[in-house]
């Protein structure tokens, strides 16, 4: 598991603010299957480069103008499962066990 703050602000005024907090995990609940998943939230005073002027729903959702927001925050959850052999390093190097990881 781990945990973070971060912060940060323009040295010119200090009320142009960004303060996120972040975590995730990972947990193996058996050999080669794992668990994890994270999350941020940030808040958000420090966007100077959003027009001004109203915003057509289609320009917004198709990310060619952006809204002015006081908040920020994603979460995903995923699992993975490895297969292969303990021995695969010494029959043949370049198969190091294969990987298939599925996220949310």
């Amino acid at each position: 598991m781990n945990f973070g703050i971060f912060y940060s602000n323009y040295l010119s005024d200090f009320k142009k603010k960004n303060i996120s907090f972040t975590g995730s995990f990972s947990w193996r609940i058996f050999k080669g299957f794992n668990v994890g998943g994270g999350g941020n939230y940030s808040i958000v005073r420090d966007q100077i480069n959003i027009s001004k002027g109203e915003a057509s729903s289609t320009d917004v959702l198709t990310r060619r103008r952006a809204l002015l927001s006081g908040y920020d925050y994603f979460f995903g959850v995923g699992f993975s499962y490895r297969i292969g052999s303990i021995f695969n390093n010494a029959v043949f190097p370049a198969m190091r066990g294969m990987n298939f990881s599925l996220n949310f």
